[in-house]
């Protein structure tokens, strides 16, 4: 419960930021910095801002990630984390809030569907060449 209501208000947070003439300038500083600089916007602040919002969410993020496993251990912390959320991203959608939390729970479900037994057995045994039977004398089909 805690999970879903920290998801909500934080893409609340993140579409509030991302609206209005505070969204627009990060927008442009992140298309063309030097010409938001020359429009007279400070941009480092803008940043700064920017980041600061996202280490609370991750900070916050992670608070909630520990009760999952119960325990965090290096292997936590393999590069695998990080091919996930290219592909969360990739299969929910850049530029969009909803992208990555859409992807997310699309590949967990898909993981838990072909890890939990759920999905259909598929005999792969027409991949074996079939002169595997007469050089290989232990071949099992």
């Amino acid at each position: 419960m805690a999970l879903a209501l920290a998801l909500a208000l934080g893409y609340l947070l993140c579409a509030w930021v991302a609206s209005g003439k505070f969204g627009g300038v990060n927008k442009t500083i992140r298309d063309n910095e030097a010409r938001v600089r020359f429009l007279g916007y400070h941009v480092e602040r803008y940043k700064l801002f920017i980041f600061t919002l996202k280490a609370m969410v991750a900070g916050v993020a992670g608070a909630l990630y520990y009760p999952q496993p119960g325990i965090i251990n290096p292997a936590e912390i393999a590069p695998i984390a990080s091919i996930y959320l290219a592909v969360w991203v990739a299969i929910g959608g850049r530029g969009r809030l909803y992208g990555t939390a859409s992807g997310a729970t699309f590949v967990a479900l898909l993981s838990n569907w072909f890890t939990g037994g759920d999905a259909p057995a598929i005999n792969l045994a027409f991949l074996h060449n079939p002169m595997d039977r007469f050089v290989n004398p232990n071949y099992a089909p």
